[in-house]
């Protein structure tokens, strides 16, 4: 279910998953099949972690990727696995059929 919730985003981005919703910035987001795919793909993370381990994990990861850039928190969001997935594979529309368990895994 997507939700037009501009009121959640700074200029810096554009759309969040929680799982069943994707909240996105302006109606025009709510239309973009690149950006809708890379929010697919963190679904499909946080329920093959068990939605709470996902938070977790990103979270740890985040904090891991902040240390290793010197506080560039861009930096450190970007290189978080769960993103380098889904920004590697958000244009590729049928990437969600041949997924394999885990595939985020790859990019730690």
């Amino acid at each position: 279910m997507i939700v037009v919730a501009p009121f959640l985003f700074s200029k810096r981005f554009r759309a969040l998953a929680l799982y069943p919703f994707i909240f996105v910035a302006t109606t025009a987001d709510a239309q973009d099949q690149v950006l809708l795919q890379h929010e697919r793909i963190h679904f499909r993370q946080q329920k093959e972690l068990l939605f709470v381990f996902f938070y977790l994990f990103y979270a740890l990861d985040f904090l891991r990727n902040l240390f290793r850039f010197r506080g560039n928190a861009h930096q450190a969001y970007r290189y978080i696995c769960f993103e380098q997935e889904a920004y590697t594979f958000e244009h590729d529309a049928t990437y969600l059929n041949s997924r394999k368990l885990f595939a985020w895994r790859v990019f730690l």
